[in-house]
């Protein structure tokens, strides 16, 4: 799915930090001479440095970029070696139904069991790593017993 905005970008020529810095000294300054800025124009209100200086405190307070991603890619991590697995537990099928389902009987039984997604979910195409998955599922429903008689494969 396409993000409908794009991403939102830095509007300033400095740091981060700099920016921060700069705008607190700004604020505080504000703060220093209310009244004349009050008197100068409507827009400064009693009390307006307070909450400026409490939002450049509170996004300080944020997490950085690298926190914010971390988890994202912990989460990458976790799911590519949960893709391994489950390649793995799919090649173990195979073996399966290449000794239950033999000649002619093992092309429309391998191909029930999802070997058309295969070569798409080991590149990590996750969708079909889900479709792979359901398929083997979908077969062990149906051919379970034949592979644990025939097949080779332990039951349960």
């Amino acid at each position: 799915m396409a993000l409908t905005t794009p991403r939102p970008m830095a509007d300033y020529s400095c740091s981060q930090a700099a920016l921060y810095a700069g705008l607190e000294i700004a604020w505080n300054s504000e703060a220093e001479l209310e009244p004349e800025f009050a008197a100068e124009n409507t827009i400064y209100t009693p009390g307006l440095s307070v909450t400026k200086i409490a939002a450049i405190h509170a996004a300080r307070a944020l997490p950085d970029g690298q926190a914010r991603y971390a988890e994202a890619e912990v989460l990458r991590i976790t799911l590519a070696e949960k893709q391994v697995v489950a390649m793995g537990r799919w090649n173990s099928l195979e073996g399966y139904v290449r000794r239950a389902f033999t000649g002619a009987y093992y092309k429309p039984r391998i191909e029930e069991a999802g070997q058309d997604y295969y070569a798409r979910a080991a590149a990590q195409n996750w969708e079909y790593v889900e479709l792979l998955m359901q398929a083997g599922v979908n077969f062990l429903g149906v051919h379970g017993a034949v592979l644990v008689a025939d097949g080779g494969m332990p039951a349960g």
